[in-house]
């Protein structure tokens, strides 16, 4: 089974709602190309606090978290770049080059802000599971501050765990 880049975006939003991690709307980044392979995106986000953000340079997913959850992490903001991915391992090491473009688009953020927790999210699979523990102990995601969440198919996110002050 796969996840649209589209699907995962809408996962996290959804995700953050459910579990109150956010103070007001979620705003997600929407492109052409998403609406077109992932059409009921519309029916997905209507009635929920989603709002579609056509600015650039506000990610894939872009909030501000809850009171509760800000004191948790010591962050005021979170900022994720989503990749689409397979929940088995690919047999191309798709998650990895997935993963690194992910990072590298946060990493050449022009104005990076102190008070934003960045993340990058992609489907979880046994691969993107083992990278993100290898890459969150290498020095360069650790010096940046890079969260890997993981999605699983039911728009359940592991990867804020690790997060305290």
């Amino acid at each position: 089974m796969k996840k649209t880049e589209a699907e995962v975006i809408i996962g996290i939003a959804q995700y953050l709602i459910k579990e109150k991690m956010i103070d007001g709307c979620v705003q997600i980044s929407l492109d052409g190309m998403h609406k077109k392979v992932y059409p009921e995106w519309k029916e997905k986000i209507n009635g929920a606090n989603i709002l579609e953000n056509t600015n650039s340079g506000y990610g894939d997913v872009f909030a501000t978290f809850s009171d509760t959850f800000a004191d948790l992490i010591g962050k005021n903001k979170l900022f994720i770049e989503c990749k689409k991915g397979s929940y088995s391992i690919s047999k191309n090491s798709q998650e990895y080059k997935l993963m690194r473009e992910a990072i590298g688009q946060i990493a050449t953020i022009q104005n990076y802000d102190s008070d934003t927790l960045y993340a990058i999210a992609v489907p979880k699979s046994k691969r993107t599971v083992k990278l993100a523990d290898e890459w969150l102990r290498s020095e360069g995601v650790k010096k940046l501050g890079i969260k890997i969440l993981l999605i699983d198919e039911n728009d359940n996110v592991s990867g804020f765990e690790h997060e305290s002050k």
